[in-house]
């Protein structure tokens, strides 16, 4: 195919899979399966990159890539969009939304100072342009930043005064700040705007939960469902609503909705066996952990979680291949050594739960729970004196930490200890 038929074939694929010339933040979303014309215009694409250099000459070429390079955004393949929008502001420095969305593509894609710089170059050529404004407090946001945060969200709503996502985002300021009251005004004040607005729902339904008005938060969740059936994060809030009102049945149903939208998200798998093992259902945590760690293969928590329920059903060996994973991806991690430790103790490894004692004790000096136990696997060795002096110590933060009870366990242990 020559290269103006290569152009040609590209515009037409681009109509019909209906590619946009503006995309907002809250369009974007992975593809699963893409379709047939999707697939064909992939391959249209390898032809153009081959084309690329006989073409730039053609002045249908900028707005062609730019609506390519917006497809991948909203698709969520944000290096791809990343190198598109490049190519067309080497052609044309000047247009605002290529720097625009390609600053949209670095923040989503965890680069929020490029983000900054993409952004402000959209602001030196348009001042007022309130997307700008408002997708650069959102990167503010990213890197905690929150007076910058605020200041860009107050100048996208001088220019917009409807635009809800800066709405949204003024209403992040206040909670991080501590204001939740100010929180929720904004967050009424978006859906007065858009009362199907998923952000604004979404947070309002965080805040309920995380206060523990439950019925609130299933109220506003439920409706928010109304407007959006699929969205995974929504459905899940409307989980953790449900467990947190102990109806776990519920949230376990409402958890598999999400994953049926987003199966490759480790931490609804994890909210699914959380809910499963308060249920005692602990063979189908376990299932669930596990389709996190696949999800995921680097994340502790998940290993840790798989570890924890296994030992519940006492399946020790199998626990320990789970604690020595976590352990080899966070050696430092004092929460999972102290759990090892344990399981090592009750299968009278005490050598090997010393060290790991040691270990958390090395990273977290506060927590004399770590010597309690140290000083019980001393004793375990027959090493009495260091049992002794381990136990003073712990005795000595316990009391610096108000624990009397433990304190008063040191206490007469070490009167027996002989």
């Amino acid at each position: 195919m020559e290269a103006q038929q290569v152009l040609d074939a590209i515009s037409e694929k681009l109509e019909v899979v209906g590619a946009k010339d503006q995309v907002s933040v809250d369009d974007i979303r992975p593809v699963s399966i893409p379709t047939s014309d999707r697939r064909n215009l992939a391959e249209l694409e390898k032809e153009l990159q081959r084309a690329l250099d006989s073409l730039k000459s053609d002045s249908r070429l900028p707005d062609l890539l730019f609506r390519l390079a917006n497809l991948h955004l909203k698709e969520a393949n944000f290096g791809r969009a990343i190198v598109l929008y490049e190519v067309v502001l080497s052609i044309d420095s000047s247009r605002v939304p290529a720097w625009v969305h390609m600053g949209l593509a670095y923040l989503l894609g965890g680069e929020p100072k490029d983000a900054i710089s993409c952004f402000g170059s959209a602001l030196s050529i348009d001042p007022q342009n309130a997307d700008a404004h408002t997708y650069m407090a959102m990167a503010y946001l990213e890197l905690g930043e929150l007076e910058k945060c605020r200041e860009y969200a107050e100048k996208a709503l001088g220019v917009d005064g409807g635009c809800a996502l800066a709405l949204v985002t003024m209403a992040r300021v206040l909670k991080e700040n501590g204001n939740v009251p100010g929180a929720v005004a904004w967050l009424k004040r978006a859906l007065e705007v858009d009362r199907t607005y998923a952000r604004a729902l979404l947070m309002l339904g965080e805040i309920y939960v995380e206060q523990g008005q439950y019925d609130m938060a299933i109220q506003i969740l439920g409706r928010a469902i109304e407007s959006h059936p699929e969205h995974p994060y929504i459905l899940a809030m409307l989980g953790d609503a449900y467990a947190g009102k102990g109806d776990f049945n519920m949230a376990v149903e409402c958890y598999e909705r999400a994953l049926a939208v987003k199966s490759d998200d480790p931490q609804l798998w994890i909210k699914k066996g959380d809910t499963y093992r308060a249920l005692r259902a602990n063979e189908l945590a376990v299932q669930s952990y596990q389709k996190a760690v696949h999800a995921d293969p680097e994340l502790v928590e998940a290993w840790v979680k798989s570890a924890q329920t296994l030992v519940m059903l006492g399946e020790l060996e199998s626990a320990l291949e789970y604690y020595n994973t976590a352990m080899a991806l966070n050696p430092t991690n004092h929460e999972v050594a102290h759990l090892r430790g344990l399981l090592l103790m009750s299968l009278a490894r005490y050598q090997d739960a010393l060290a790991d004692f040691d270990t958390a004790f090395s990273q977290e000096p506060s927590n004399p729970d770590h010597l309690y136990y140290r000083a019980k696997v001393l004793e375990k060795l027959g090493r009495i004196e260091e049992a002794r002096r381990t136990l003073q110590i712990a005795r000595n933060l316990y009391r610096e930490a108000g624990n009397s009870v433990r304190a008063a366990e040191c206490s007469a242990k070490l009167r027996t200890l002989k």
